[in-house]
């Protein structure tokens, strides 16, 4: 991998390098995304951060028992 200047991609370019990404995941891994919402967001940097989980912890469950938003990764 080359160490020169670091490529900047458009949003439309960004958002396909991530829709590929994930269409390359094995079938167990799109399962598992399957009720997550994929949200491409600049708001990581904030947070020093590439990706950020957004929702219940492992075996929660949704406030007030019902439905509720999708996660988001």
């Amino acid at each position: 991998m080359s160490k020169g200047k670091p490529k900047h991609y458009s949003e439309q370019e960004f958002e396909g390098l991530v829709r590929s990404a994930l269409d390359d995941l094995p079938a167990e891994f799109q399962r598992a995304l399957e009720n997550l919402a994929i949200v491409v967001s600049d708001r990581g940097a904030e947070h020093h951060a590439y990706g950020m989980y957004v929702g219940l912890k492992m075996g929660g469950s949704a406030f007030f028992g019902g439905g509720g938003p999708p996660d988001e990764t």
